[in-house]
């Protein structure tokens, strides 16, 4: 019941406006802005049992909510604040769907505010963040609508989402330092730290960033490998009507008896994107990607599998995305391919987990204000 009067109230939050607006407070000005959208995804070879929703084999076609988020904020002043409010879905190429509203899912795994820090600027080179933060790490964000594609990749599906804790942000010209403490993949009791410098020069960006969490992390909800390094360098360059991204990862997960690792595992992971705005109305993204686990030296040990497929696994996928927008609407379509090699019995995808190939036509539509 609280998660249906949770979509309900979403909904009229939407209802009563098309478009983004701003309150005055004696605070200062309230930015308030959202999305309500649904999406539906067609899969050949749906992945194998042992999700939540589902007794047997995943869904063949899957429709929900994607994002019922309303994000109120304000960024002007020495004290801002940042807070993102509702329910969202995490469509992942190659991994079993859930549903949106679930305990161990999706909406269940960050809560109805996912995202809600305050900030406090005392000068124009210095931001000081403290609350839920989404991670330094990776090129695609947490929420569908953010993303060039509907579903997030094999790459992003390694990293981490959101994280509790404080950051501090220093900018001088084009170089950006962040430095933090949180709790790494959503753990309770485990510090982690972070850390990030980026450079902008016109039309191009890059970042290098990197996270350390406690090596005895717990795998939770959030992430099955909690323990794991992650050393990830990102770029974007625009060119007219053309953005390129790139997200180079590379992921070590120590050994641990604490975590369940009798020995080390290492994983690495790389993604090009590619998004083209046509004209004001059309527009293409595209993404191509390959993870590939890193072998153990003893094949009796019980090392973290990162890619997700099994210990030894390699994966590749092709994801191609073309959206139609006008004003506040917008309908795209995801078409992706997912291959992957050495994969662990019963891992692979069909209901026997012993497919290697996966295709999906997905459909989202909605609102943005």
């Amino acid at each position: 019941m609280k998660h249906a009067l949770l979509i309900v109230f979403t909904l009229l939050c939407f209802s009563s406006s098309a478009f983004a607006f701003d309150v005055k407070t004696d605070i200062g000005n309230i930015n308030i802005n959202g999305t309500l959208s649904g999406y539906s995804i067609l899969t050949d070879n749906a992945n194998p049992s042992g999700f939540f929703d589902t007794n047997g084999e995943d869904k063949h076609v899957r429709y929900d909510i994607s994002n019922a988020l309303v994000n109120v904020s304000k960024t002007t002043g020495v004290v801002r604040f940042n807070v993102f409010g509702g329910a969202y879905a995490f469509p992942t190429v190659g991994m079993p769907g859930n549903k949106t509203i679930t305990d161990d899912a999706n909406t269940g795994l960050f809560g109805p505010l996912p995202i809600a820090y305050v900030e406090l600027d005392p000068a124009s080179f210095l931001s000081i963040k403290a609350g839920k933060l989404p991670t330094l790490i990776g090129y695609e964000s947490a929420f569908t609508y953010q993303n060039i594609n509907i579903q997030r990749g094999l790459v992003w599906n390694m990293e981490p989402v959101i994280s509790r804790g404080i950051r501090a942000i220093v900018t001088a010209g084009p170089l950006t330092l962040k430095a933090g403490a949180n709790d790494g993949f959503y753990s309770k009791d485990k510090l982690a730290l972070e850390g990030s410098i980026g450079l902008t020069l016109g039309n191009f960006s890059t970042s290098f960033n990197v996270l350390i969490p406690n090596k005895n992390t717990s795998a939770n909800d959030t992430a099955a490998v909690a323990n794991k390094q992650e050393y990830d360098l990102i770029a974007s360059y625009t060119i007219g009507k053309l953005t390129l991204g790139s997200d180079l990862l590379y992921v070590y997960s120590p050994k641990s008896s604490q975590s369940g690792f009798s020995d080390s595992a290492a994983a690495y992971g790389l993604a090009g994107f590619a998004d083209y705005n046509i004209n004001d109305k059309f527009s293409v993204g595209a993404r191509l990607e390959y993870a590939s686990n890193k072998s153990t030296n003893n094949p009796n040990s019980a090392n973290a599998d990162l890619v997700g497929y099994g210990p030894s696994s390699k994966a590749f996928s092709l994801t191609i995305t073309p959206m139609y927008k006008y004003k506040y609407l917008f309908v795209r379509a995801d078409l992706s391919y997912v291959r992957i090699n050495n994969f662990a019995e019963g891992s692979g995808f069909g209901v026997n987990g012993n497919k290697a190939n996966q295709y999906r036509l997905g459909l989202e539509g909605g609102i943005i204000f």
